[in-house]
């Protein structure tokens, strides 16, 4: 079940209480969800089964009840939705949005979301030099609306193009079943009802050692940086300015426990990780100090969710138990 719910702040004791706002179904457990960064009201989830789901939320300013509706939903065959990622659809479209939905068996699926909402392109990934070895899918990254970053199981790092791509045939899929309540017409899949795959240029980057665990980009006044994390807490940093180097410019060993998410400040000072029972640790770079935020109630359970507002000065970490851990970020320089 999926259960939006509405922050309803207390002004006289200056706690934030939320409300639920509605309940949706859904098929499986949710592994993972992501929000629209181009639109904020419209966000997406998807489940350890493969189905794939997009919500809009939207404020009613006359009423005290706001809306909450499922766009999308539909079930895939290419395993667990291990990440998602948002893009613009291409530059010039301000309306249209790509959903990557990244799954466990080597597979990214391209969504177009506008007025109608459509299954794009269907992308198998594979290492080139591995001869076409299988990929277990753990991360996905969109650096531009036409490349996007996989990290992998076995610590791959993989800078895809979909503007390069190899067609690689149709495979069946008539177990596929669309329940959207918009017209969903694709050019992922052709007249028999068979889904066209698609090849996409592919460059390798240095590999981690252990399962790839976060992925970021950073912009840092004119340059850009692609920020990548490892089990063991290893970070590389790729300039992905004008042209990609396979080589990191920095390399980063972080000390253990493991890592299981990290974010990095847009100045590349600080990394961030949530450790368990609600514990904060905050890296800083240049000196390799570590320093630990405790929360102020204790807390038990391993986080899997670390995120960073867009303007860098909120930092939600989870959950603990079913309890999220909100901070303010307050940068002294």
């Amino acid at each position: 079940m999926m259960i939006p719910r509405n922050p309803k702040r207390d002004r006289h004791v200056g706690s934030v209480q939320w409300v639920e706002l509605s309940s949706n179904p859904v098929k499986a457990c949710i592994a993972s969800l992501e929000t629209n960064p181009y639109n904020r009201d419209m966000f997406a989830g998807g489940t350890v089964s493969g189905d794939v789901y997009i919500w809009h939320y939207e404020l009613n300013l006359k009423n005290e009840r706001n809306s909450f509706a499922e766009l999308h939903s539909e079930t895939t065959d290419c395993g667990k939705v291990v990440d998602m990622a948002w893009t613009r659809y291409n530059v010039m479209s301000k309306s249209d949005y790509a959903l990557l939905t990244a799954h466990s068996e080597g597979t990214v699926i391209q969504w177009r979301v506008g007025k109608m909402i459509v299954k794009d392109k269907i992308f198998k990934l594979s290492i080139p030099s591995t001869n076409g070895r299988a990929l277990i899918l753990t991360q996905i990254l969109a650096t531009s609306n036409t490349e996007f970053v996989a990290g992998c199981d076995d610590g791959s790092l993989l800078l895809c193009s979909t503007a390069q791509l190899i067609p690689l045939g149709s495979s069946g899929v008539a177990n596929e079943r669309s329940t959207s309540s918009v017209t969903n017409t694709s050019s992922a899949t052709n007249g028999s009802g068979k889904a066209n795959f698609f090849s996409p240029g592919t460059i390798e980057l240095k590999s981690h050692s252990f399962s790839v665990t976060s992925l970021q980009k950073i912009e840092n006044r004119r340059q850009e940086l692609l920020l990548s994390c490892d089990l063991t807490g290893e970070v590389f940093f790729h300039d992905i300015t004008d042209t990609i180097n396979s080589t990191p410019t920095l390399i980063i060993k972080m000390p253990l426990p493991f890592k299981t998410h990290v974010v990095c400040t847009s100045d590349t000072e600080y990394i961030f990780s949530p450790s368990d029972n609600g514990l904060l640790e905050l890296y800083r770079i240049g000196s390799g100090k570590v320093d630990t935020v405790e929360p102020s109630l204790p807390l038990k359970g391993s986080p899997t969710l670390i995120k960073m507002s867009a303007n860098g000065k909120w930092l939600i970490t989870g959950t603990y138990d079913g309890t999220f851990l909100v901070y303010s970020v307050a940068m002294e320089y």
